[in-house]
């Protein structure tokens, strides 16, 4: 499966040229813009990381793109409610975005393994004591 980076032009499908041109007026916003889908590309790979090995940073496999898109499009309207262009519809297919993100399961072909670092295991131990309220609160 490939992995690919998700651009501020990708997003930018995602509205017609009067929305787009009225959300990103000024380089403040389009910064703006371009923040809201840095941190959501971030928590897209967060959700997968939780089922899977995860590519190269900043990237999503082809068939989660969509989806981080989707719920790009949203953070982006939400910034700016006054727009009236959060839809229900658009409300809907974020629902089924976080939905993807919430089973999707990343195979990779055996020439695409990426590593990821082990992330340490607690060790548990039983003590053997016994918690007593009466004893731990002087009562």
């Amino acid at each position: 499966m490939a992995w690919q980076t998700v651009t501020l032009a990708d997003l930018k499908k995602m509205f017609s040229v009067p929305e787009w041109d009225a959300l990103t007026k000024t380089d403040g916003q389009t910064a703006e813009v371009e923040g809201i889908l840095h941190d959501t590309v971030a928590a897209c790979r967060d959700m997968l990381r939780a089922r899977n090995t995860i590519g190269p940073s900043g990237q999503l496999p082809d068939a989660a793109r969509r989806f981080a898109l989707l719920i790009a499009r949203c953070d982006v309207l939400e910034r700016w409610p006054k727009a009236g262009l959060l839809t229900e519809p658009r409300l809907k297919d974020k629902d089924t975005a976080y939905a993807y993100f919430a089973k999707a399961t990343v195979t990779f072909p055996e020439s695409d393994q990426v590593d990821t670092p082990a992330i340490p295991r607690p060790t548990i131990r039983a003590t053997g004591a016994r918690y007593n309220r009466h004893q731990e609160d002087g009562a």
